[in-house]
């Protein structure tokens, strides 16, 4: 019977998880009578067009963007382990986890 290699799931297992971050959706983070503010989880073209449909059926009127900012929204880490014959080596990776944000106000 074959088994499946530790680092093949491995890498299946991250390159999912960033599918999903990127397929993510825009969402409001605050809002209220006059804007707010949406996060979205890359600063691409579908993200956007999705951040901009929320701003235009939230404000009838029209609206402006007053800021647009990378935001950290927390770490993540990531370890990795070789098997050597006579040792065993590890590594341990933290990065920023980020959105993008934008803040605008109705006309």
């Amino acid at each position: 019977m074959r088994t499946i290699p530790r680092r093949l799931v491995a890498f299946c297992a991250i390159g999912f998880g960033l599918w999903g971050l990127a397929c993510g959706s825009a969402r409001f983070i605050t809002v209220d009578g006059n804007g707010g503010i949406i996060a979205l989880p890359a600063n691409n073209e579908s993200s956007r067009e999705k951040a901009v449909k929320m701003m235009t059926e939230k404000c009838q009127n029209g609206f402006l963007i007053d800021r647009e900012e990378e935001a950290q929204v927390g770490t993540v880490t990531s370890s990795n382990t070789n098997y050597g014959r006579y040792a065993v080596n590890g590594t341990q990776t933290t990065r920023a986890e980020t959105e993008w944000r934008i803040t605008f106000h109705c006309k």
